[in-house]
């Protein structure tokens, strides 16, 4: 899921701030100088932040409420793998955002999900995660 990269991001719990080494030697000097505890985290690309435009769908999903709206309104859920939901149970859009919810909006845990539910390919994943994530701050 992760794509591998040179330079690794050390994250520390304290103020939110973010350090970035260049190599373990330096991330290990710079966490000998500093006295709160870091956390691995792998570089990862926000949906959001590389998107320039959306499509029809996402803005027509994001405009209004669910209601009772069928799975194959999301973005990135075509006739294939809305089937594929359905087949799992999940025929409602709502049933799928509740998903979303209950994986705490995390990402990659939403899109390992999707994958290994309906076989979504990486841009399908991340394009319902983006609908579903601007649609949670619109409306929750």
């Amino acid at each position: 899921m992760f794509r591998a990269h040179k330079s690794y991001y050390w994250a520390y719990t304290h103020c939110d701030l973010v350090v970035k080494a260049t190599s373990e030697l330096r991330a290990k000097q710079m966490m000998n100088r500093l006295v709160v505890p870091a956390v691995f985290v792998p570089k990862i690309t926000a949906p959001l932040g590389n998107m320039t435009s959306t499509s029809k769908k996402h803005r027509d999903f994001v405009a209004e409420p669910l209601g009772h709206k069928s799975v194959f309104v999301l973005p990135g859920i075509g006739k294939v793998l809305g089937e594929r939901l359905v087949e799992k149970g999940f025929d409602k859009a709502c049933m799928i955002l509740g998903q979303f919810l209950l994986l705490r909006k995390n990402q990659a845990l939403f899109c390992e999900w999707l994958k290994s539910t309906c076989g979504a390919n990486r841009k399908q994943q991340e394009d319902c995660y983006a609908a579903l994530l601007e649609w949670c701050y619109s409306f929750l």
